[in-house]
């Protein structure tokens, strides 16, 4: 627990520490959480090792308030000293959660307990302590699992809705076309022109129903045994009408160095990072398709010169029924069911702006014996 003088101050006498200080001092500093000793004017008397790396304590930098202002949002923590201050008056524990804070090994959470000190001859509260525990990694398993029954809940409830609607939108869809097919023969073309219009919004349904129905699988397509390049090909050729309808170029960059892969959704996923670069194109642009081999792992890149995706949502793109598209031009599915899928391998997928204009889908498929071939 190292005493941090106060420059501006007269240094305080050098005592001589006894063993038993120096055990104390010892455990002290031996401990996973940040322990700071401040006097009535928010001064740090005394910091142990753990608290002056996580708050990046030095001797220049001794007043508390200043430290906890500098590394917080000053938008949600607007008056550290009026905190501090406020726990140096109260006899009572003062619990502070998720406060975020720029350490200096990144941006941590941490849990901090505040609480007055007394003297232990006088009583009289000479100011206070905090403890300070790192809950980042607490957090994000919390989170993650969150996220994992969310995504299990939303599963179910899909495939039981798309179960259900499925047979009786199957015979609308049936009774509609015979139905046209009686007009066109009477030549009727507004009672067509209607239909018409029917039968486009029960199209979408039956979209919907099966990115539902696929959401809520756990089962693998019999796409299986290829080369990763040629799964793209077929995803490209998939969507061949609509990259030439939109005059984009794909521009093909393909390692040569990736074995044959098991991984039987990866055609759905490649599908649906296309449409979803082309898309955000709109017309006259470029999508660049970028495989390696890199830590036995297959890295594949998804590249346009689109617009790129507001910073403000990139965090939530990959939640289910999320989608930044016009209303009617998307589910909000698709990149929730690649995440779903490359998860399943073990596997990431990320999105990121890059700096030149676009946007950046990255999968990162381990490569183990539940994804490549055996050799026999």
């Amino acid at each position: 627990m190292e005493h941090i003088n106060n420059p501006q101050t007269p240094q305080t006498p050098q005592h001589h520490l006894t063993d038993f200080d120096l055990i104390c001092k010892h455990i002290l500093d031996s401990l996973p959480v940040g322990i700071v000793a401040f006097d009535t004017n928010l001064k740090i008397i005394r910091a142990n090792d753990q608290s002056r790396k996580m708050l990046n304590i030095d001797t220049q930098l001794w007043q508390l308030d200043m430290i906890l202002t500098a590394g917080t949002d000053p938008a949600i923590w607007q008056n550290w000293t009026g905190i501090l201050k406020e726990a140096i008056e109260q006899d009572s524990l003062k619990r502070i959660e998720n406060v975020s804070f720029d350490a200096p090994d990144g941006k941590k959470l941490f849990l901090i307990f505040c609480k007055q000190l007394k003297d232990p001859n006088s009583n009289n509260v000479i100011g206070g302590t905090i403890t300070i525990e790192d809950i980042t990694d607490r957090i994000k398993i919390e989170r993650q699992m969150e996220s994992i029954e969310r995504f299990a809940a939303v599963g179910k409830l899909a495939g039981k809705v798309a179960h259900e609607l499925n047979n009786p939108m199957d015979g609308i869809l049936r009774y509609i076309n015979l139905t046209t097919r009686i007009l066109e023969k009477e030549n009727l073309e507004k009672p067509l022109e209607y239909l018409s219009q029917c039968r486009k919004g029960l199209m979408r349904m039956v979209q919907i129903i099966s990115e539902l129905l696929e959401f809520s699988r756990s089962t693998h397509n019999a796409f299986e045994n290829m080369y990763l390049q040629d799964i793209i090909e077929d995803a490209i050729r998939s969507m061949e009408h609509k990259i030439a309808a939109q005059n984009i170029s794909i521009v093909k960059e393909y390692a040569n160095d990736i074995p044959r892969l098991t991984c039987g959704s990866l055609y759905q996923v490649f599908c649906n990072l296309i449409k979803n670069s082309i898309d955000a194109i709109g017309t006259d642009g470029t999508v660049t398709i970028h495989t390696q081999r890199e830590n036995n792992n297959a890295i594949i890149e998804f590249i346009d010169n689109g617009p790129g995706i507001d910073p403000e949502v990139i965090n939530e793109i990959f939640e289910p029924f999320f989608t930044t598209k016009k209303q009617g031009k998307g589910t909000g599915l698709g990149l929730a069911i690649c995440k779903d899928i490359i998860e399943k391998y073990n596997g990431t997928i990320t999105a990121h702006n890059i700096p030149q204009g676009g946007s950046k889908f990255k999968v990162t498929l381990p490569l183990t014996s539940q994804t490549i071939v055996s050799p026999e």
